[in-house]
């Protein structure tokens, strides 16, 4: 949260916006490089492929979660 919050205070909900969408144009520039490979049948491109799917995945239930615990805090308020 420090990162986010330092990421408003320098440029402002745009810029924090903006990093957001760099963040998962990057994931999905990884998603979709690797399975470009898979279908050229480079050697470990599978296993490259499926842990940039675990990885995605994982983060995004961790956020998830993180999310919900947001809205339990705001909640108790």
């Amino acid at each position: 949260m420090p990162v986010s919050a330092a990421v408003i205070n320098e440029g402002g909900m745009m810029l924090f916006v903006l990093v957001k969408f760099a963040l998962v144009l990057a994931g999905a520039a990884a998603v979709f490089l690797t399975l470009r490979w898979v279908r050229s049948n480079r050697p470990g491109a599978v296993a490259l492929h499926l842990f940039t799917l675990a990885a995605i995945r994982g983060s995004t239930v961790a956020l998830a979660l993180v999310s919900l615990h947001n809205a339990f805090l705001l909640k108790s308020l």
